[in-house]
């Protein structure tokens, strides 16, 4: 179920993959399967149950930025931009043990998030 909700997403058909989500949330909960339901539900708009899946997903993630840069993409849209900063920051300066090409592209998509909504520059 998870593969197949990512797939609706990647094609675009964001209330089915939503769907598809939940429901494998419902037999095994895990925090890819929250980030990405999360994700299906900031693009078709709702914040409030996409915050509390970006939430759960940021407990349970192994290196929390994939979930921090959601979060802060949530603040961003509804004009909470002290809070935005506040969860793009630790992407951007790699707070994270971890060590790949997914970190490295995530810090990248954080620093281009951040110059794209503020004046300054990123934190270091």
């Amino acid at each position: 179920q998870h593969d197949i909700g990512i797939t609706m997403f990647r094609n675009g058909r964001l209330e089915e993959a939503e769907e598809m989500l939940e429901r494998r949330l419902e037999v095994r909960d895990n925090a890819p399967a929250r980030v990405a339901l999360a994700e299906a539900q900031l693009r078709l708009g709702w914040l409030q149950p996409a915050e509390a899946n970006a939430r759960l997903a940021a407990a349970g993630y192994p290196d929390r930025l994939a979930p921090r840069l959601l979060l802060a993409r949530i603040h961003h849209t509804r004009g909470e931009e002290a809070q935005a900063r506040v969860a793009l920051a630790p992407a951007i300066r790699r707070d994270t043990y971890f060590q790949s090409a997914a970190v490295d592209s995530l810090a990248t998509e954080a620093a281009r998030l951040w110059r794209n909504w503020y004046d300054d520059e990123p934190p270091r």
